[in-house]
């Protein structure tokens, strides 16, 4: 009897595991099976999804045209807004493109990010060689900022008032608002953006929070100092040019301090590299593509985790591989591939926003 009841529970335990086999061979694998958002395209997230846009490319590729119309919900101008695109000389300035772009927006319901005010490398020579005491440079900078602002005040929603104001150590980039104003420059250029547009949301803008974690540290102490001297200072974007490598924790994290000093947070430059080693004989693989989708997932995951008050979107910085700034060595960062095509990245988007 002993051996028969042991005989029976083999073919028991047999039994199950096999059947636990055959569940784990049907069971989906791989990010590909994570559920998705349901949506026939990124325009109708909840959250609000946007590309940098350049001119050129706006104004002469049908196709770049028509995906950003039927696929995003914010823009921000790649270039036009910059300093040395927008200022020509004290009080002469080029709005021409920027206002393109601002057009473009409201004719098909797009919300416009500024991008950017003051950033230390587009300023323009005559500013470089301007000469003036600590009150002239303020002088400057204020008329700059409140010109800008000013111009396209209603139209543009939010601004990136200050640009990568800090060193990877954490300590102050040089630049020349900091060698002739100081560390003041940033809280008054804020101040300035806000007479100027009281109803603009304003960011500082940084790179680096996703992969060092002083550097972080750095952004998140200087957005608390911010806050404690009452500047107007509503958000922080995080750039986020990232890779393959970077791991979901870190940018977990990054996403969750930032929002924690209560301030809208903004994924301001997203693309995703799939060569940060610079291979040049490099060809996009199924394993590469499913990398960057997972990374693509990992970000909009994050935002979707933080207080639905403060998560002010995710920009993709750029539409298609074709035209991305990343063209040193071969590389495919952006959710569409050259042709346009959604990549596996545009499914990992899909699968953050699934709640």
């Amino acid at each position: 009897m002993k051996k028969i009841l042991i005989f029976a529970l083999c073919i028991f335990s047999m039994t199950i595991t096999s059947a636990c086999s055959d569940d784990d061979d049907n069971t989906p694998t791989g990010s590909n099976e994570i559920p998705k958002l349901n949506i026939d395209n990124l325009r109708e997230s909840p959250l609000k999804m946007g590309a940098a846009v350049n001119i050129t490319h706006l104004k002469n590729d049908a196709k770049y045209k028509e995906i950003l119309i039927k696929e995003f919900s914010s823009i921000t101008a790649e270039n036009a807004m910059k300093m040395t695109v927008v200022s020509k000389g004290k009080g002469l300035y080029f709005f021409d493109d920027a206002d393109y772009i601002v057009d473009f927006a409201k004719q098909n319901n797009m919300r416009v990010h500024g991008h950017t005010l003051i950033w230390y490398r587009e300023t323009p020579a005559w500013i470089q060689s301007f000469s003036g005491n600590k009150e002239a440079w303020k002088t400057l900078m204020k008329e700059y900022i409140q010109d800008v602002v000013t111009h396209f005040k209603g139209e543009v929603t939010s601004w990136d008032v200050v640009n990568e104001v800090l060193l990877d150590d954490g300590t102050y980039r040089p630049c020349v608002w900091l060698t002739n104003i100081g560390t003041e420059y940033i809280e008054l250029a804020f101040k300035y953006a806000h007479e100027a547009d009281p109803d603009a949301i304003l960011f500082y803008n940084e790179y680096g929070q996703e992969y060092s974690h002083a550097k972080n540290v750095a952004i998140n102490k200087l957005a608390d100092e911010l806050i404690a001297k009452n500047v107007p200072i509503h958000g922080i974007g995080l750039q986020m040019h990232t890779d393959i490598n970077k791991l979901e924790g870190r940018i977990e994290y990054a996403v969750r301090a930032a929002a924690a000093r209560n301030l809208k947070v903004h994924v301001s430059e997203l693309d995703v590299s799939v060569n940060p080693d610079n291979i040049e004989t490099l060809t996009f693989t199924d394993e590469l593509a499913k990398k960057q989708q997972d990374i693509y997932r990992y970000v909009t995951k994050a935002m979707m985790d933080i207080p639905v008050e403060l998560q002010f979107g995710i920009t993709m910085w750029g539409v298609t591989d074709q035209y991305s700034w990343r063209y040193s060595s071969p590389d495919w960062v952006l959710p569409f591939s050259k042709d346009y095509e959604r990549k596996p990245a545009y499914d990992g988007i899909l699968q953050g926003l699934y709640k």
